[in-house]
């Protein structure tokens, strides 16, 4: 089994947090050979939309869900090995040697199935059957509706039942609450007036700081889309 390579991604958020991500160098390995299937499925564009309109129309709670590690939690399918990453001595107490590695899992995809699962065999959700990262729920509580983007979890529904659902959810997984939803997967989320506006003014302004000039064409023909009843 080949011993795949990691390499340092660092960020900086929109909230000014700094972010140093290790990403491994999957393009090493060979699918079918050294791993299955990696991908994980993320809640379709059009769903995502749809249910804004529902969460409008209902007038219900929407708020973004975070699980802490999130790709911690994935079972093992495979063994994959990694390679020391550089700077990891400074972090902890150990010397590692040569013939030393680290053992990975195919976070995103694992995750996903394993909270997919629990969602379904432990807390009472119903699959969408035009789409799988969108799953329901209605009980005495309410109704909650769960779009899954890998470890982006958007919930909305009525507030009694959204909070049962959260309160469930901290039985399987640590999760921190992010309030109200304000963006989601890169789209910024604005109620306003009975209606939600949607853009991507954030990304805009990071396109426009990175290429400058080059992009003033584009900007002239960006439109803001409206959700409205």
């Amino acid at each position: 089994m080949e011993l795949i390579g990691c390499k340092w991604v660092f960020k900086k958020k929109n909230n000014g947090v700094y972010r140093a991500r290790l990403c491994a160098i999957g393009y090493t390995q060979i699918p079918g050979i050294d791993h299955g299937y990696a991908f994980a499925p993320v809640v379709g564009e059009s769903t995502f939309r749809l249910v804004l309109v529902i969460d409008l129309y209902n007038g219900w709670i929407m708020e973004i869900v975070d699980v802490e590690t999130a790709f911690l939690y994935g079972d093992l399918e495979e063994k994959i090995f990694m390679s020391i990453p550089e700077g990891m001595d400074i972090f902890t107490e150990n010397e590692f040697g040569k013939d030393e590695a680290l053992q990975l899992v195919q976070a995103a995809r694992q995750f996903f199935k394993k909270l997919r699962d629990i969602m379904v065999e432990k807390m009472g959700f119903i699959k969408c059957l035009s789409d799988q990262c969108l799953l329901f729920r209605k009980n005495e509580l309410g109704t909650v509706i769960v779009c899954l983007y890998i470890d982006d979890t958007m919930v909305v529904g009525d507030k009694t039942a959204l909070d049962d659902f959260k309160k469930q959810l901290q039985k399987f997984f640590s999760t921190k609450e992010q309030g109200r939803m304000t963006e989601y997967v890169g789209c910024m989320v604005k109620l306003f007036d009975g209606s939600l506006y949607l853009h991507q003014s954030n990304l805009i302004k990071k396109i426009e700081r990175k290429f400058g000039n080059r992009i003033e064409k584009l900007l002239s023909y960006t439109a803001i889309i409206t959700i409205g009843l």
